[in-house]
């Protein structure tokens, strides 16, 4: 046979190594992003915690009557949880892990740590005596968490 009816198949070994390097860069940029997203796969549910805790927070703040007398002292009221008797006795209130209702630690909360702040706020045309701005602070200074919620209490 001639040489002319020879057919060469394959590839050269340049291009074959550059195959690999191709592949190589690809695939760490894959698994680069699979590694970020396991690393940050808790945050959702770390934010929905912190988002039910703030609102059973101010549930349970808004549930209590409007103070007789303002404004509400820089620290919370004295003595049980459960006997706060108005929206004032919770101001200055900081909890180390998130509580229930009788102040009692929830077991796997922890690292949450809940401060609330009530201020007397005017809003549009209700003055600042009928008028209380409740924030409540939650952060998980594990996962680097920090949000506050605002809930107004009216007296009018």
């Amino acid at each position: 046979m001639t040489t002319s009816g020879w057919h060469q198949v394959g590839a050269t070994l340049v291009e074959l190594i550059m195959t690999i390097v191709v592949l190589a860069v690809g695939l760490s940029g894959i698994f680069n992003v699979i590694g970020i997203t396991a690393q940050h796969s808790a945050d959702p549910m770390v934010l929905q915690q912190a988002i039910n805790i703030s609102e059973s927070y101010l549930s349970e703040i808004t549930s209590k009557p409007f103070p007789t007398a303002l404004p509400c002292p820089n620290t919370p009221a004295a003595g049980a949880r459960e006997a706060y008797n108005d929206t004032c006795d919770f101001n200055g209130l900081n909890d180390t892990g998130a509580h229930n209702q009788f102040a009692q630690q929830i077991p796997g909360l922890e690292n949450y740590n809940v401060t609330v702040a009530i201020t007397q706020q005017a809003v549009n045309s209700v003055d600042a005596n009928n008028m209380l701005q409740i924030d409540v602070l939650v952060n998980n200074t594990a996962a680097g968490i920090t949000l506050t919620f605002t809930s107004f209490r009216g007296n009018i």
